[in-house]
């Protein structure tokens, strides 16, 4: 009988009533003694169908759901669903007094609670509190992490692996909200995708289009980015912008044949938040520069060739090129020079600079006009940092002329709707030699990280040490299970599971990131988190294990991933040949600077003399829990 098994008896039973209200949670809350508990569904990569229950304390902290956490600016991933998708005075007073055990709640401080943190405006004036999006997004895109996926139509490895169009389904199921397209030419006519001078499969674009207009807003209708990869003749890129506009129809931002609205939506980058891009796609590739006033001038002249009879515009741009890294003779300080320049003396720098065509490294290919009118946001692989810095305040000293001059204005819009793309270890490089240079940009301006080209195993990086510079497009192999997407699933459970997360403020802000860093002189007062850990129920073996007939000897893993002062990792003792109902009654406490980075991951592992085998592990951020 499992109401007589020891330690876990009350908690199992309610846990399992709980789960029965609800069609997928992840938590479900309870009272257990004087301490708040949280029965977690745990993610288990070997069993998937089977849930892991485990009883995790925490204390004074107790998670929240469904809804905000009421001290920050998270929500619990896998909010219980029972309540709808909202909720009113009178849910959230029952949720309150139900869900969190608090007695001394009123309908007044419910409504108080609804006009404090519901974000929209109608919600707060229908006193509703939403359990979906909790984050404002009027911020421009830069100041979101948004989740991203690497190579996307891989299922496998970057040499021989199965390119499918189920890896873009499932990165769209899974939220994620920016994909790549790896275009290149194919039979009649037809551009395909795969990962050039490998043996991996090919797949039609025309497939990959249908898929994404099918899933591109399957569980959320924020906006989605798909980064072109362009490796395609002028021919085949006519018809990649045909498929292309057919394909999304409306949902497509197309700067090229831009609506009204869009024109006014497009007039300042800084307007692209995620609020008014809800269910429209933008296309991310390789832009031809404006031309200067006066005339063509070297690099960036238009040509015209003739394909099927017809006359197109073409330019030329370095080719794309996952493995440009950044010069490592450089140490960048660019914010701290650039940011004292002024506009004399950037253009004295910018007629010292030798033509665009000595800049640029690797092979140039030909751009057609229409490609590069589709694209939203333009792709971009600067020098340095100091480079990159350079473009950007020469942006800057020219805005007060844009309102003049409409080559100025154009000029000034390119420029701040790049995304500067960098390879993992040139973002390691930057982070460890000037990582207030890279937070500052970030703050203004879009950073995609791809992993290294020599993860040809389709491994990952650290996500973690990205988001710690303000890097919003730290791109993964999603098709990878393991430590490194655990981390991104974690921080993107957030915020309603929408793929965009708010940066923390500090990211946000104009002064330098210094104390936050989590360096020896931090003056953050940080929070402390206790965890007891009670016990577990019907652990699942490892696999191989059953096979052989092993018992379990279950151990529980507590770590915190955040800035490097935040990292920390303790383990529990190990309950030997007891996976059914294993007692651990153990706690720890964290002490953590910057919460709204944290992450806090729970893993089970089955100690054995050998290595440690995963059992199970769960993920959530330190701001979805209430303090």
């Amino acid at each position: 009988n499992v109401e007589q098994q020891k330690g876990v008896a009350k908690g199992e039973t309610e846990a399992r009533e709980q789960h029965a209200l609800s069609p997928s949670p992840n938590q479900s809350f309870f009272q257990f003694s004087d301490t708040v508990i949280a029965c977690l569904s745990m993610s288990c990569r070997l069993e998937e169908d089977a849930p892991v229950f485990f009883f995790f304390g925490l204390s004074p902290a107790r998670l929240i759901s469904p809804g905000k956490n009421l001290e920050g600016n998270g929500r619990c991933p896998g909010a219980c669903t029972i309540y709808g998708d909202y909720l009113s005075t009178e849910d959230l007073l029952m949720f309150l007094e139900a869900e969190q055990g608090n007695s001394k709640v009123s309908k007044e401080k419910c409504s108080e609670i609804i006009n404090q943190f519901e974000p929209s405006t109608e919600g707060r004036a229908k006193g509703q509190l939403g359990i979906d999006v909790c984050q404002d997004m009027e911020q421009p895109l830069a100041h979101y992490f948004i989740n991203s996926s690497h190579n996307t139509y891989l299922l496998e490895d970057q040499l021989k692996g199965k390119s499918s169009v189920e890896g873009y389904e499932k990165a769209l199921k899974s939220q994620v909200r920016y994909i790549e397209l790896e275009v290149w030419n194919g039979p009649n006519d037809q551009p395909i995708i795969y990962h050039g001078h490998t043996l991996t499969s090919k797949i039609g674009l025309r497939d990959v289009l249908d898929t994404v207009r099918q899933f591109a807003f399957y569980k959320t209708d924020m906006p989605l980015i798909l980064s072109i990869e362009n490796h395609c003749s002028l021919a085949q890129q006519c018809r990649m912008v045909q498929l292309i506009r057919s394909t999304l129809g409306d949902w497509l931002l197309d700067p090229g044949s831009a609506s009204e609205s869009d024109v006014q939506l497009l007039s300042d980058p800084r307007l692209l938040t995620p609020s008014r891009l809800r269910r429209r796609i933008l296309v991310k590739c390789k832009k031809l520069p404006p031309p200067p006033e006066g005339g063509a001038s070297a690099g960036c002249e238009r040509q015209v060739a003739t394909v099927q009879q017809s006359a197109v515009a073409f330019g030329y741009v370095s080719e794309e090129d996952d493995n440009v890294d950044i010069q490592r003779d450089r140490s960048p300080k660019a914010f701290k020079k650039a940011g004292n320049q002024s506009q004399q003396s950037l253009q004295q720098q910018q007629q010292q600079q030798p033509p665009p065509q000595q800049q640029q490294c690797g092979r140039r290919i030909k751009l057609s006009q229409e490609l590069s009118d589709l694209a939203a946001l333009g792709s971009e692989r600067f020098a340095d940092l100091d480079d990159c810095c350079f473009h950007f305040y020469k942006s800057d000293s020219a805005q007060a002329a844009s309102r003049r001059q409409p080559h100025h204005q154009q000029q000034h819009q390119l420029l701040h709707q790049q995304v500067w793309s960098i390879s993992e270890s040139a973002a390691f490089r930057l982070a460890q030699s000037d990582m207030d240079g890279l937070v500052e940009y970030s703050r203004r301006c879009l950073v995609q990280v791809q992993p290294n080209a020599i993860r040809v195993d389709s491994s990952n990086y650290n996500p973690q040490d990205m988001w710690s510079c303000g890097c919003q497009l730290v791109c993964l192999n999603h098709q990878t299970p393991g430590l490194m997407t655990d981390l991104n699933r974690g921080q993107f459970s957030k915020n309603g599971s929408c793929g965009f997360v708010l940066k923390p403020g500090a990211m946000r802000q104009t002064f330098a990131f210094l104390a936050q860093r989590g360096g020896g002189g931090s003056d953050l007062a940080p929070h402390s988190l206790h965890i007891r850990v009670i016990s577990g129920s019907q652990l699942p073996k490892p696999r191989g294990s059953v096979a052989k007939g092993d018992v379990t000897d279950p151990c529980v893993v507590v770590e915190v991933f955040g800035l490097p002062a935040d990292c920390s990792e303790e383990r529990t003792k190990t309950v030997h040949g007891n996976g059914y109902n294993p007692v651990f009654d153990e706690c720890f406490e964290f002490r953590v600077s910057l919460p709204e980075l944290a992450l806090l991951r729970l893993v089970v592992l089955d100690d054995d003399a050998i290595g440690d085998d995963f059992i199970g592990q769960f993920t959530i951020p330190f701001d979805c829990i209430q303090t």
